[in-house]
């Protein structure tokens, strides 16, 4: 969303560290973030109550493309975990 701030971190954390890519594809605060075990992708969960899933490249490098957003929950997603084959992605809303 343009515009808005990440606000996960604060801004004293921020001038210590390199921000890579912000997730703009949530409406709201990220609460939760698993790679799959091949490192091909990343699963996000937020406040806003979606999923998004991202392809990683090159698989285990920092350049997120986003790939689709899970809806569903009626409240915040505050735990995504992925299979061990990377198959199924669970989540877990508040």
């Amino acid at each position: 969303m343009p515009g808005r701030q990440p606000t996960l971190a604060t801004a004293r954390q921020l001038d210590r560290r390199r921000i890579a890519q912000v997730l703009q594809e949530h409406g709201d605060e990220v609460w939760h973030l698993a790679f799959s075990p091949d490192g091909a992708y990343l699963a996000s969960g937020s406040k806003d109550g979606t999923a998004c899933l991202w392809a990683v490249s090159p698989p285990g490098g920092s350049r997120l493309a986003h790939r689709h957003t899970l809806r569903g929950h009626s409240g915040p997603v505050v735990f995504v975990a992925w299979s061990p084959d990377a198959s199924k992605l669970a989540t877990c809303g508040a």
